[in-house]
């Protein structure tokens, strides 16, 4: 046969095919979910992505989800879901287990089964879930039943593991109130029970009148919503109680003298009422003028010698506020005479003491009685110097200035610098008003800054316009922050 009759021939039955045009691979999603934090609360996580683009020859195309036990080193089955998806939750994840989680764009192009799918990957994000709260106790002024001021010191201890030896996030914040309410929400209220920085010792000013004032603590950990701004998870509410105190004892003297040979006895008796925590009568104390002094409610002296005498009488109550009652005594120097008379105890006219004799034919002339001043009772906390009335200053407040550095692009960098007044904790936060509701998109803290200008760096948001808001205590100041959109 000739060469081109075989040609033909083999061209006929279909022994010869041209190869198909080479397609090219599908680009591979780009994940558009947040960085994942180390430690997410909870036991799921809600994946996002942009448009892969596929091949367009391609017979078959899908999303494909992978989820892969890092700690245990096992993968989950595989989840396809069609083109239009753009989201996936995944669900029932382990405590205190890391997990991968990668997006595959899929595509076959050819028509069967057999042949193999080529896949393009987005990048591979891990996290470590965490759904276990922290565990702690609080202990105001040392586990002290009285305080006679707000400012009191808070011992702060809290632990975070995770179940079956896993890793916790750690206690990264902790809530504080002595009112009751916890308001600070996610993402919603800057207030000053939000999450300050945890540390072993804490400075705390009781609110409100005197009385029992319980302290209330929440601690949080470090582990944060994937895709939201969040809290932590919130431990038990831990509480220690103490009693504010800041009024001085009520006291009453009642004090008399007796006249004999040997001087003037002064017979002195004191009683003390506090309302709130209560007297202690371990402190009182007397002093008479003439250096001698003693101890408890009752007390007896001899004055030996003619003169005035500025005495007083202290006393603390439980809490440790002092009240002074002062008084006079007069000794009048002995007159010519058989030794009768009258003399004074407080104003009140009393008979005088007979005094005895040395001999039949002599007498012995006691000196009158005492004359006993008893002023009203001078009573104040802690400082008892008067002042003088002067004008109220305004209080400033500790934040002086806040100030955007620049006008950042979105997934870039904003700089805050704020300027403190005084050394404090500190929070900036950006946030965002919408229906008003005002929500919290980012925020960092400090235990501790100024006095002198702070910056700190946040990551920016989408493009937009929102406002800086730095807390300090009850200082509160804020900054307009427009973000451009990021640079392409």
């Amino acid at each position: 046969m000739p060469r081109r009759a075989v040609l033909l021939t083999a061209a006929a039955s279909g022994a010869v095919a041209l190869a198909p045009a080479a397609v090219a691979a599908p680009i591979a999603p780009r994940l558009t979910s947040p960085p994942p934090p180390d430690h997410t609360v909870g036991d799921r996580v809600t994946l996002t992505w942009d448009a892969a683009t596929f091949s367009s020859g391609a017979s078959e195309r899908a999303y494909v989800v992978r989820v892969r036990n890092v700690t245990a080193g096992t993968d989950a089955p595989e989840v396809t879901l069609p083109i239009t998806a753009r989201a996936h939750e995944v669900t029932g994840l382990a405590d205190g287990t890391e997990y991968a989680f990668t997006v595959l764009a899929r595509e076959r192009t050819c028509g069967t089964a057999a042949c193999a799918p080529t896949d393009a990957a987005s990048a591979t994000v891990r996290t470590t879930m965490d759904a276990t709260a922290p565990a702690g106790t609080v202990s105001v002024n040392d586990g002290a039943e009285f305080t006679r001021t707000p400012s009191v010191t808070l011992t702060l201890a809290a632990t975070d593991a995770a179940p079956g030896g896993g890793t916790g996030a750690g206690v990264s914040g902790v809530q504080i109130t002595d009112d009751g309410a916890f308001t600070c929400v996610a993402g919603v209220l800057i207030s000053p029970d939000c999450p300050v920085v945890f540390a072993p010792s804490v400075p705390w000013a009781l609110a409100g009148p005197d009385g029992v004032r319980t302290v209330s603590v929440r601690y949080r950990d470090a582990a944060r919503l994937w895709t939201a701004p969040s809290l932590g998870n919130g431990s038990a509410v831990a509480t220690d109680t103490i009693v504010l105190d800041r009024v001085p004892p009520a006291v009453a003297l009642s004090l008399s003298t007796v006249a004999g040979p040997a001087g003037v006895r002064l017979d002195a008796a004191a009683t003390a009422s506090d309302a709130t925590s209560g007297p202690d009568a371990a402190t009182a104390a007397w002093t008479f003028g003439d250096g001698e002094t003693a101890t408890g409610l009752t007390a007896t002296h001899t004055y030996g010698a003619a003169g005035t005498y500025a005495g007083s009488f202290t006393v603390n109550d439980r809490a440790g506020n002092t009240a002074t009652h002062p008084f006079t005594v007069t000794v009048n120097a002995a007159p010519g005479g058989d030794g009768a008379g009258t003399g004074t105890t407080g104003g009140t006219s009393q008979p005088q003491q007979q005094a005895g004799t040395a001999t039949p034919t002599s007498t012995v002339t006691t000196p009158p009685p005492a004359i006993v001043t008893q002023p009203t009772v001078t009573s104040s906390p802690t400082t008892t110097t008067p002042r003088t009335a002067t004008t109220k200053r305004p209080v400033l407040s500790r934040i002086a200035a806040v100030k955007v550095l620049g006008t950042p692009r979105a997934r870039g960098t904003v700089r805050v610098r704020v300027t403190l007044r005084t050394r404090g904790p500190l929070r900036v936060a950006i946030t965002r008003t919408v229906k008003k509701r005002t929500k919290t998109l980012r925020w960092v803290s400090r235990s501790a800054a100024g006095p002198k200008p702070v910056t700190v760096s946040l990551k920016a948001p989408a493009a937009g316009r929102y406002t800086v808001v730095a807390t300090s205590g009850k200082s509160v100041k804020r900054a307009a922050l427009r973000v451009r959109p990021a640079a392409r």
